[in-house]
């Protein structure tokens, strides 16, 4: 069964430059949010989607179509997100325990994942439809990443519990050990199609190795990393960096194609950070637009405020309402609103700093709309 969730925004500005921009998305287990982040911009990371994430894992990014696909191993889901019509679909939502590392075959229009807690791979039309059990149980103990080799019709997946690298065909068959690592806690894979190589992390002693794509030619890079990365990895092809993500102490590192010269790229604010997936985005478009959509049914006013934002609320939007939350653009809670009965409720941000603050409004059919709110400062209200 599927799930359309549309994202209702108040103002959606793009200034964008002859170049595109280039995005990083991020997700952080433990708080159940996904985070939107400029490289090379100094600001901090943006919330992107928090409402019904538990515990997004890995992320992937369609760059054809603008869409954005991730696992949440706390909801047992699989959905996406088309990030120019600001539509949010659950793919997948049955049958499925533990999903992880999940990434896509456009030639084919599939999606792969693995599932640690059945101990499948799988794959489905990237619209979740005709699921297929392509490896269950046997070789497959405790699957953690998938990759694709299309051209040569193969799969890798790392098994975190066999401490295995393998391949198979893209069908499941003529499965192969590619590597016996002797470690636990395998974490993603990454190939580099075009070098003939993969990499992939062991978060248990920190190292991030790589070898050619039979197995051979096994090489550690960095075997100095802090435990708990390098977790997910993902290429910067603007940059020619990989990036990875540590979550034990929730930073977001890169370094050169050959493990050398690390350097932190961002540090999460979250109370108890934990990033894993990570996936990069070029806002494809070379011309300054702007967007003005006036949701539906959530009515907000006024906005910007510098204080009080006052939300009209339509009566069968009221009668289908489970809550109102606020969120900082660090993907912190501020305010929580629950039983309401008033079609006028009002939000006091007084005590807060000025700048963005992103509303997610709930309603008791799993649906939810996000709208953002501008506080300004004191002196920015004044007119002269």
């Amino acid at each position: 069964m599927k799930k359309i969730y549309v994202l209702l925004c108040f103002l959606l500005s793009f200034n964008l430059q002859t170049q595109a921009q280039d995005f990083m998305f991020w997700a952080d287990y433990h708080s159940g949010q996904i985070f939107k982040y400029k490289l090379n911009a100094g600001e901090e990371s943006q919330l992107f989607l928090s409402a019904d994430i538990t515990n997004p894992g890995s992320l992937i990014i369609d760059k054809e179509s603008s869409t954005l696909y991730w696992t949440d191993r706390g909801e047992n889901t699989i959905e996406s997100y088309d990030l120019v019509n600001d539509v949010r679909t659950v793919l997948v939502d049955s049958s499925l325990v533990e999903p992880r590392g999940i990434t896509l075959d456009k030639v084919n229009q599939k999606m792969y994942w693995v599932d640690l807690g059945t101990n499948k791979i799988q794959r489905a039309n990237l619209d979740g439809t005709s699921i297929e059990d392509l490896i269950t149980g046997g070789i497959v103990q405790e699957p953690h990443d998938i990759q694709l080799d299309i051209d040569a019709g193969k799969m890798y997946w790392t098994d975190r519990l066999a401490d295995k690298i393998m391949r198979a065909d893209l069908d499941g068959n003529n499965p192969e050990t590619l590597i016996n690592t002797g470690t636990s806690n395998l974490s993603f894979i990454l190939l580099d199609i075009q070098k003939g190589v993969f990499y992939w992390g062991d978060t248990y002693n920190g190292r991030l190795s790589r070898a050619t794509l039979d197995g051979s030619n096994v090489a550690v890079l960095n075997g100095q990393l802090s435990p708990g990365s390098p977790y997910r990895i993902e290429f910067n092809d603007a940059r020619n960096r990989i990036f990875f993500s540590d979550i034990s102490n929730g930073r977001i590192y890169s370094c050169d194609l050959d493990g050398l010269g690390v350097q932190i790229e961002l540090v999460s604010t979250s109370s108890q950070p934990s990033p894993t997936g990570i996936a990069f985005y070029n806002a494809p478009t070379t011309n300054t637009q702007e967007f003005n959509v006036q949701p539906s049914s959530v009515k907000v006013f006024p906005n910007p405020s510098i204080s009080i934002f006052n939300l009209d609320l339509e009566d069968d939007m009221l009668a289908n309402l489970e809550q109102i939350s606020i969120f900082n653009q660090e993907g912190k809670l501020v305010q929580r609103l629950n039983n309401l009965n008033n079609n006028i409720e009002s939000i006091d941000l007084s005590g807060f700093p000025a700048g963005s603050y992103y509303l997610t409004v709930r309603y008791k059919d799993q649906t939810s709309a996000t709208q953002t709110l501008i506080k300004l400062s004191t002196e920015n209200s004044k007119r002269p």
